[in-house]
């Protein structure tokens, strides 16, 4: 804020700030895990406790996963994954949940695991309580006719988390690279038998994001990007579900040289992208 207000000694003296919390949280954090022998982000100091859920705010709203150690965070969703189905299946004895874990779902999507990230997402909408309600209560029970606390309801904090979840699905503003990632969490069957994604007006930090994506063939990707957007520096970034490793990129249909595996850098809009990968082995979850 002080720099859009062009103050810029308060600028640089916030800034420091930050750089020297950043620095104090990480080497107590990397302290915890070494001391305590963990192979998972911790939630506190004090307990070392397992807490997936406020990792992934770390990841999903304050955009660290960049300074995070990155094995400790596989480890963490890993962790989490295995309790969550454990706990579907009923392999594991269970009494309750908080709907908050549905925040991991935007994490997963930043990790690039869209598969998992969607496994979630379909358990959360069919435990919705009551279903009429189209709601989640704060916490919620095996027993759902146990005279227990559920919370506040209409739980209005978990709702918002549902919507930023869904929201990440189809772009998200990534700060380590100052880039927007678009269709990092699109699942591959809303593509299927002639499906198109169609996004309007989605508001971002760099304006309003407008786009379509449909399969032209099982290899071949067409994405048209417009709206009212000032490009950010590090660019758009295209991560669709591609079904192999990107080949070739088309923009504007000019050959684009910009492009991993995994995801292509466009720098216009409006644009119209042609991504066309192997077959067979997917890149991403």
């Amino acid at each position: 804020m002080a720099e859009i207000l062009g103050d810029g000694p308060q600028a640089k003296r916030i800034a420091a700030l930050r750089d020297d919390f950043r620095d104090t949280l990480y080497a107590s954090l990397n302290l915890v895990i070494r001391d305590r022998a963990l192979d998972f982000v911790p939630g506190s100091v004090e307990l070392a406790d397992f807490d997936p859920a406020a990792t992934a705010i770390a990841i999903a709203v304050a955009d660290e996963l960049h300074h995070l150690p990155r094995p400790a965070v596989d480890q963490t969703c890993e962790k989490y994954l295995a309790g969550f189905r454990a706990r579907v299946r009923g392999d594991t004895p269970w009494a309750n949940y908080s709907a908050y874990e549905i925040r991991i779902i935007a994490a997963l999507v930043r990790l690039g695991r869209r598969r998992e990230a969607h496994e979630l997402l379909r358990f959360f909408f069919a435990d919705r309580r009551i279903l009429p309600w189209n709601q989640w209560p704060e916490i919620s029970w095996r027993d759902p006719l146990g005279p227990s606390f559920i919370g506040d309801m209409p739980h209005s904090w978990i709702g918002a988390e549902y919507i930023l979840a869904v929201r990440g699905l189809f772009a998200y503003e990534r700060e380590a690279d100052h880039s927007l990632v678009i269709a990092a969490g699109i699942p591959e069957d809303w593509l299927a038998e002639g499906g198109e994604v169609r996004v309007r007006d989605l508001p971002t930090h760099h304006g309003r994001l407008s786009y379509s994506l449909r399969r032209e063939d099982p290899e071949t990707y067409r994405l048209t990007l417009a709206g009212n957007l000032a490009v950010p520096p590090g660019g758009i970034l295209v991560m669709p579900p591609l079904p192999g490793p990107l080949l070739e990129v088309q923009i504007n249909g000019a050959y684009g040289a910009a492009f991993a595996p995994d995801w292509a850098r466009c720098g216009d809009c409006p644009a119209e992208l042609l991504l066309r990968s192997e077959s067979g082995v997917e890149a991403r979850d």
